[in-house]
């Protein structure tokens, strides 16, 4: 039943009206502005809770299109520091021409990881389809090489996420550990749940065993529990 409704879901939402999207996506969104996002991170601040920020508007059509993200996030690493929030960014680079263009692409991004590293904060790449799996991984590792303060993201559901884990952790990386959003072949993905939780909690534990920095990515109540289980019998700091 409730892959259904996913897939249900996964059809509707680009035919509903955009003010019933606006009510669903509205806990999970800080605002429409700059302001909006470093007002509602000071209050996560407040809370005692860290923050990362996330431009919306991949998969663009028009390399164009990329010069008005490009500048928003360069704005939002000077507000960052201005406004003196607790907070890192994450983006996905088919909102700077992936699905377009490789070089283009870099030097968008090239952009804003020199302007992040004069700033010293840090910046995720978010994972997308894995059409482009392969290649957000290759710029991750080029990023990485010149910037350290860069993080990257593994699905649990692609048959392939430990191998690369396994490629990516000697570099000393911050990977984020999630299950996976996009609708994925069982010849790439594994489709059972238990098998993503399973796979998920290993990704977690092999970067905890080998000195890595995991960033645990779920409302999973029951893989949660299962990390901070393992988080503590074995006294990780």
């Amino acid at each position: 039943m409730a892959n259904w409704f996913n897939n249900f879901l996964v059809k509707a939402v680009p035919l509903m009206p955009k003010i019933f999207v606006g009510l669903v996506a509205k806990k999970y969104i800080a605002g429409k502005s700059i302001d909006d996002a470093v007002s509602t991170v000071r209050k996560l601040n407040n809370e005692g809770i860290a923050a990362t920020i996330d431009l919306l508007g991949e998969h663009i059509n028009d390399l164009s299109e990329a010069e008005t993200s490009l500048q928003m996030y360069l704005d939002l690493i000077e507000a960052i520091e201005k406004e003196n929030i607790d907070s890192n960014l994450s983006l996905k680079l088919s909102q700077f021409g992936l699905e377009l263009d490789y070089d283009a692409t870099w030097e968008n991004f090239e952009n804003i990881l020199f302007k992040i590293r004069e700033k010293d904060n840090f910046i995720r790449i978010d994972m997308e389809d894995s059409s482009v799996t392969k290649i957000t991984l290759n710029i991750f590792k080029r990023a990485k090489s010149l910037y350290p303060k860069v993080g990257v993201v593994l699905q649990a559901y692609l048959l392939r996420s430990m191998d690369d884990l396994k490629v990516l952790l000697p570099l000393g990386v911050n990977i984020r550990i999630c299950k996976g959003i996009y609708k994925e072949s069982f010849e790439i993905a594994y489709q059972d749940p238990k098998e993503i939780r399973e796979t998920f909690f290993n990704l977690v534990k092999f970067i905890l065993d080998n000195n890595g920095y995991a960033a645990i990515a779920t409302h999973d109540i029951y893989i949660i529990n299962q990390c901070e289980k393992y988080i503590n019998d074995n006294k990780i700091a």
